[in-house]
């Protein structure tokens, strides 16, 4: 479904599962029925950290987003080659270890899910 939003035709949405597949738990409506919930994100790439966002509380689980100034809500954009960045979004508020302009290697420690 992101392919049809130009900006985000590369984006992948990645989710703990259980053995059956699930990503939550009961009927998913609150944050900690997500398996994927406060689980620790590690940087995919070496690069250089040219923005983040760690501020923002996190929001009710919803289809659309439900900040529509924010839709990522707390996030990390790594410039890994020139021009080339990877964007980690949907992190947990105050949680981000790294700040901007940060060299980091791949399997460093980001911050967590929100």
């Amino acid at each position: 479904y992101h392919n049809a939003i130009k900006a985000q035709q590369y984006a992948i949405d990645i989710v703990k599962v259980n053995e059956r597949g699930r990503f939550y738990t009961n009927d998913g409506s609150e944050l900690e029925d997500v398996f994927s919930f406060g689980e620790p994100v590690y940087s995919p790439v070496d690069g250089i950290v040219v923005a983040l966002v760690d501020t923002i509380p996190n929001s009710e689980i919803t289809l659309a987003p439900s900040d529509s100034l924010n839709p990522a809500g707390n996030h990390v954009v790594i410039e890994f080659e020139t021009d080339r960045f990877v964007f980690l979004a949907h992190l947990e508020p105050y949680s981000i270890s790294i700040n901007e302009g940060d060299t980091i290697s791949v399997g460093d420690f980001i911050g967590t899910i929100g």
